[in-house]
């Protein structure tokens, strides 16, 4: 278990650093109250090929599973290269930050994809 580089950030990463996953325990608000995150984190890619169905493209996933021994699962996809210290502190960040995330999974940036309307195409065609 490792604390980073012994700055206060108010959270402890369980994994080593670089890698497609990392899990880390966090305390954060959620429904009004404080409660403590066990958060597995991994890229987007990573979580795509893990996925038991297919999911709609997009830039990241949220998944708040439930509370087990004082703990609330969460599982944060986010579409980067690796899990580095940096990613980490930011996906810490966003998830406290979060207004209104309640449970299930939340999928953001979805890439919307429509034929093209009368009218859109390029002129000549």
């Amino acid at each position: 278990m490792s604390r980073a580089a012994g700055r206060p950030e108010g959270f402890t990463c369980l994994s080593a650093l670089p890698g497609e996953t990392a899990r880390v325990r966090f305390t954060g608000p959620f429904e009004g109250r404080a409660i403590c995150w066990e958060m597995r984190l991994q890229t987007l890619a990573h979580w795509l090929a893990a996925a038991p169905e297919p999911a709609p493209p997009g830039r990241g996933v949220i998944e708040v599973g439930e509370e087990r021994d004082g703990r609330r699962e969460l599982l944060v996809a986010l579409d980067v290269g690796r899990i580095d210290l940096p990613t980490v502190r930011k996906a810490v960040v966003m998830i406290r930050n979060y207004r209104g995330l309640r449970p299930g999974r939340h999928i953001w940036g979805a890439v919307e994809t429509r034929p093209a309307a009368r009218g859109d195409e390029a002129p000549g065609r």
